[in-house]
């Protein structure tokens, strides 16, 4: 199995970083992108760090879907090399070269004991912006991998390097090798296009808990629009798309919309992480075969699955998280005959400001504190505004707004934003200065007009005692139907 030329690049990223120094190293590439590819040819290809050391590999999951995935390809790229599975009955003998392991199963002591830290040279880390759980951390900790002079070199993967939590995760790693970001891979062909399409829900009642709508709250709302959810999928069925792949709240509403679809005669059925094996299997066999049309789930298909066939994503589990609404989405975007876009339904506006995650090891502190709700900008006044700033806003409009370039498709909507737009004076300062360009159209929404028929948007968030800003850029596209074929 060859390599594509980003994958590659992404192999000699990590080398590169390697013989500069670095012994823990985070790689970013967009759900699609084969990162298990791109670590099973990276595996044969790393020597240990010292002669003392053994030339053995962990790789760490999390799931058994990810277990399976990982050992069969890496078994396909690597035929000569011993691949054994650590996981519940399943345990590696010491003859294996490559040992997968899932992460509940090793992090018990009694199992995490029969490793022996110098035979191994590499830990392979899966998804690793899950790497700052205790388990993980155990795992790492105990193969003295939990430092920056680590002698065990640690490679994380994932498509998303951030996490709701904005914990800092250059705790476990000191530097991003590469990164390669959904929409650079979409403008490359290398994933479907996708087309949004958006409905709007009410969930100014539901609270925020820990950056995220609260579980039971958001549950009871999303209860009151199965109808609305289940008319967006006629609309999407009429559109000719066959395979829907729906995320929803909780297993009550994954039960709700398939009973409504089902009453309008679609076949539609669920799955959660209760459903049995054997069923979940028959079930996305059916799915891609396109006996069952609508695919509901609970948080199942969020990572690690493999259905390039869906053709269109319904997002019923609405979500502030930048991390899970990017992997949501990208279970859609892979390649498939005959399909060169994906449509996505949006609840809330979570696609408003693009479909990709900035990475980062740092928690950025992206929001400011404020001390109050009231209605004033100016919540938190300081002594004065930093002209630096407020210069770096006006030249971002300059070079940013008025000579945006968008098409259909990814670049309908894109995320254009600087961390000056982070300090609330100096907003305040740039709204009260170009007042008369900028129109109020909510209480924490402002737009202005654009050349063409591009418009911007500079949107407040306060979230409980704090607030950030966020600016988009927008452009008017009718969706053709005809533009699917």
């Amino acid at each position: 199995m060859s390599l594509r030329d980003y994958q590659e690049d992404a192999v000699n990223s990590v080398l590169n970083a390697i013989d500069d120094g670095f012994r823990r190293i985070a790689v970013v590439i967009a759900t699609g992108g084969g990162k298990t590819v791109v670590f099973s040819h990276l595996i044969p290809l790393l020597k240990p760090s010292s002669p003392e050391r053994g030339n053995k590999t962990l790789v760490l999951v999390h799931t058994q879907e990810l277990v399976a995935q990982a050992t069969h390809k890496i078994r396909a790229i690597n035929p000569n090399l011993k691949v054994e599975i650590e996981m519940r009955n399943l345990r590696a003998s010491p003859e294996a070269d490559i040992v997968v392991a899932s992460v509940p199963s090793l992090a018990r002591k009694e199992r995490l004991q029969r490793f022996d830290p110098m035979e191994y040279k590499t830990i392979i880390v899966d998804e690793c912006h899950h790497a700052l759980a205790a388990s993980w951390k155990k795992i790492l900790m105990h193969f003295q991998a939990n430092t920056n002079e680590s002698e065990v070199y640690v490679v994380g993967f994932t498509a998303t390097l951030k996490r709701g939590d904005s914990a800092a995760l250059g705790s476990v790693f000191d530097t991003i090798a590469y990164e390669r970001s959904l929409e650079t891979m979409i403008r490359n062909n290398e994933l479907a296009d996708v087309d949004v399409s958006q409905i709007r829900t009410n969930l100014s009642g539901v609270r925020i808990r820990r950056g995220d709508y609260d579980q039971k709250e958001l549950s009871k709302q999303m209860q009151a629009n199965v109808q609305d959810i289940s008319v967006a999928y006629l609309e999407l069925q009429s559109l000719g798309y066959k395979r829907t792949l729906m995320f929803c709240v909780d297993v009550i509403n994954c039960i709700l919309i398939c009973e409504y679809l089902q009453k309008l005669g679609v076949n539609a059925q669920y799955v959660t992480g209760e459903t049995d094996k054997t069923e979940r299997q028959m079930i996305i066999e059916d799915f891609m075969n396109g006996e069952i049309q609508v695919l509901c789930n609970v948080m199942v298909f969020t990572e690690g699955t493999d259905i390039p066939a869906i053709d269109s994503i319904i997002l019923a589990r609405p979500t502030l998280s930048e991390t899970l609404k990017t992997q949501m989405i990208g279970r859609g975007l892979r390649l498939y005959e005959g399909k060169t876009r994906c449509h996505i339904v949006d609840l809330v506006d979570a696609t408003k400001h693009g479909i990709s995650v900035e990475s980062t090891l740092n928690d950025r502190g992206e929001t400011k504190e404020v001390s109050g709700g009231g209605n004033d900008l100016k919540e938190k006044p300081r002594p004065e505004v930093s002209e630096e700033l407020l210069e770096r806003i006006r030249q971002f409009f300059k070079e940013h707004m008025y000579d945006f370039e968008t098409r259909h498709g990814i670049e309908n909507v894109v995320k254009i934003t600087d961390d000056a737009f982070e300090d609330d004076q100096v907003v305040a300062q740039f709204l009260k200065e170009s007042k008369g360009y900028w129109m109020r159209l909510e209480e924490d929404v402002w737009g202005v007009p654009l050349l063409g028929l591009r418009f911007a948007l500079l949107e407040r968030e306060r979230r409980s005692r704090t607030v950030k800003f966020e600016i988009s850029v927008y452009e008017s596209v009718k969706y053709n139907r005809n533009d699917r074929e």
